[in-house]
Protein backbone atom coordinates (compact mmCIF):
# COMPACT_ATOMS: atom_id res chain seq x y z
CA UNK A 1 0.00 0.00 0.00
CA UNK A 2 1.27 3.51 -0.88
CA UNK A 3 1.63 5.97 1.96
CA UNK A 4 -0.33 9.14 1.00
CA UNK A 5 2.07 11.29 3.00
CA UNK A 6 5.09 10.09 1.03
CA UNK A 7 3.42 11.15 -2.25
CA UNK A 8 3.11 14.70 -0.89
CA UNK A 9 6.75 14.76 0.14
CA UNK A 10 7.89 13.45 -3.25
CA UNK A 11 5.75 16.03 -5.01
CA UNK A 12 7.15 18.83 -2.82
CA UNK A 13 10.70 17.68 -3.53
CA UNK A 14 9.99 17.46 -7.27
CA UNK A 15 8.41 20.94 -7.43
CA UNK A 16 11.24 22.37 -5.27
CA UNK A 17 13.83 20.92 -7.66
CA UNK A 18 11.96 22.27 -10.69
CA UNK A 19 11.74 25.69 -9.12
CA UNK A 20 15.45 25.88 -8.32
CA UNK A 21 16.31 24.55 -11.79
CA UNK A 22 14.33 27.43 -13.24
CA UNK A 23 16.12 29.87 -10.91
CA UNK A 24 19.52 28.49 -11.95
CA UNK A 25 18.60 28.83 -15.61
CA UNK A 26 17.54 32.45 -15.09
CA UNK A 27 20.35 33.59 -12.77
CA UNK A 28 22.47 31.12 -10.81
CA UNK A 29 23.53 33.73 -8.27
CA UNK A 30 19.94 33.99 -7.00
CA UNK A 31 19.67 30.39 -5.83
CA UNK A 32 21.74 30.64 -2.62
CA UNK A 33 19.99 33.84 -1.65
CA UNK A 34 16.52 32.36 -2.19
CA UNK A 35 17.41 29.19 -0.29
CA UNK A 36 18.65 31.08 2.76
CA UNK A 37 16.07 33.85 2.73
CA UNK A 38 12.91 31.82 2.14
CA UNK A 39 12.15 28.50 3.84
CA UNK A 40 8.70 28.28 2.27
CA UNK A 41 8.57 27.43 -1.45
CA UNK A 42 5.57 29.63 -2.19
CA UNK A 43 7.29 32.69 -0.71
CA UNK A 44 10.46 31.96 -2.68
CA UNK A 45 8.44 31.60 -5.90
CA UNK A 46 6.66 34.88 -5.23
CA UNK A 47 9.94 36.70 -4.56
CA UNK A 48 11.50 35.21 -7.69
CA UNK A 49 8.53 36.19 -9.86
CA UNK A 50 8.63 39.74 -8.51
CA UNK A 51 12.37 39.90 -9.22
CA UNK A 52 11.85 38.66 -12.78
CA UNK A 53 9.05 41.12 -13.45
CA UNK A 54 11.18 44.06 -12.22
CA UNK A 55 14.18 42.96 -14.30
CA UNK A 56 12.16 42.25 -17.42
CA UNK A 57 12.86 44.60 -20.29
CA UNK A 58 9.81 46.16 -21.90
CA UNK A 59 8.90 44.78 -25.30
CA UNK A 60 9.74 46.63 -28.48
CA UNK A 61 6.06 47.53 -28.91
CA UNK A 62 5.85 48.95 -25.36
CA UNK A 63 9.01 51.02 -25.86
CA UNK A 64 7.74 52.35 -29.19
CA UNK A 65 4.36 53.16 -27.71
CA UNK A 66 5.85 55.11 -24.80
CA UNK A 67 8.22 56.99 -27.06
CA UNK A 68 5.36 58.12 -29.27
CA UNK A 69 3.01 59.24 -26.51
CA UNK A 70 3.40 62.85 -25.55
CA UNK A 71 2.16 64.22 -22.30
CA UNK A 72 0.38 67.52 -22.53
CA UNK A 73 2.63 70.52 -22.42
CA UNK A 74 2.73 72.05 -18.95
CA UNK A 75 4.83 74.70 -17.27
CA UNK A 76 3.87 74.56 -13.65
CA UNK A 77 0.08 74.79 -13.76
CA UNK A 78 0.00 76.27 -17.26
CA UNK A 79 -1.51 74.22 -20.07
CA UNK A 80 -1.69 74.69 -23.81
CA UNK A 81 -5.35 75.62 -23.53
CA UNK A 82 -4.74 78.44 -21.06
CA UNK A 83 -1.92 79.84 -23.22
CA UNK A 84 -4.11 79.66 -26.32
CA UNK A 85 -6.93 81.48 -24.53
CA UNK A 86 -4.56 84.20 -23.36
CA UNK A 87 -3.05 84.68 -26.82
CA UNK A 88 -6.43 84.67 -28.55
CA UNK A 89 -7.45 87.72 -26.54
CA UNK A 90 -4.87 89.88 -28.30
CA UNK A 91 -6.21 92.97 -30.10
CA UNK A 92 -3.67 93.16 -32.92
CA UNK A 93 -0.38 91.73 -34.15
CA UNK A 94 1.74 93.90 -31.83
CA UNK A 95 -0.34 92.89 -28.81
CA UNK A 96 0.00 89.23 -29.81
CA UNK A 97 3.81 89.54 -29.96
CA UNK A 98 3.91 91.20 -26.54
CA UNK A 99 1.72 88.45 -25.06
CA UNK A 100 3.95 85.76 -26.61
CA UNK A 101 7.02 87.40 -25.06
CA UNK A 102 5.34 87.48 -21.66
CA UNK A 103 4.45 83.81 -21.91
CA UNK A 104 7.97 82.82 -22.99
CA UNK A 105 9.53 84.88 -20.18
CA UNK A 106 7.00 83.52 -17.67
CA UNK A 107 5.81 86.99 -16.81
CA UNK A 108 2.18 85.92 -17.01
CA UNK A 109 0.49 83.83 -14.34
CA UNK A 110 -2.51 81.66 -15.12
CA UNK A 111 -4.69 81.04 -12.10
Amino acid sequence: MIDPHSYGKDYEFYSLQNFYNEVRDYDASLEPWLRTEYKNLSEAEQAFNEYKSKKQKPSLWARLKTSLTFSSFTMGGITNKSIENYLSQSRDHYDLEQREKKVMNRQVSFA
